[in-house]
C-alpha cells in the first residue's frame, strides 16, 4: 500500500513521472481500454515531495492528444484516491491508494520509444480484441496529420 499518499486521500495534487509503457485493461462494459504506466512518480504538495514507484492510469482524450512516448517526462494534476487491486499471490483484493483523473498535462518529449497513438493505432488495426471507441476521434486526427 502506498501509505505515503494516505494523508492526501481525496485531494488533487501535482505530479511528475516518466512514461513507462502502454497497455490494455478490461473495460467495465466489455472490451478493453488503454492504460499508461507512469514510473518514478513524484508528488509535489506544500513544499513536500513524495516518491511513488509506479501507477497504471487509464488513458483519456487529454493524455491521448498529448501523445506521450515511452521515456517522456510528464507533469500533470491528478486526484489521490483509494482503490482495490487484485493480488495474484494471495488471490484476494487488497486496498491501496492510487491516482486517477489526470488533467493539466505538460509533456517534456525526451523519450524515443513508441508513442501512445502508434500503440493505439496498432490495437485498432489488430482487432483481435474489441477495444473501446472513445478515442476514435483522437486517432482520426492523428492519422490525418503529416508524419514528422
Amino acid at each position: 500500500m502506498r501509505r505515503k499518499l494516505e494523508p492526501y486521500k481525496d485531494q488533487k495534487a501535482k505530479f511528475t513521472a516518466t512514461v513507462g509503457r502502454f497497455g490494455l485493461k478490461p473495460a467495465f462494459r466489455g472490451g478493453d481500454q488503454p492504460t499508461i504506466l507512469l514510473k518514478n512518480i513524484i508528488m509535489k504538495s506544500e513544499g513536500e515531495r513524495i516518491a511513488i514507484d509506479h501507477a497504471w492510469v487509464t488513458v483519456g482524450k487529454m493524455i491521448a492528444r498529448s501523445n506521450p512516448k515511452e521515456g517522456d517526462r510528464i507533469e500533470f494534476n491528478a486526484w489521490v484516491k483509494p482503490y482495490h487491486h487484485w493480488d495474484r499471490e494471495i488471490r484476494a483484493e487488497i486496498p491501496d491508494i492510487g491516482i486517477n483523473r489526470v488533467s493539466a498535462i505538460s509533456l517534456d518529449p525526451i523519450g524515443n520509444g513508441q508513442s501512445f497513438l502508434d500503440f493505439w493505432n496498432e490495437q485498432a488495426e489488430n482487432k483481435t480484441r474489441f477495444t473501446t471507441n472513445k478515442l476514435d476521434d483522437v486517432l482520426e486526427e492523428h492519422n490525418r496529420e503529416p508524419i514528422r
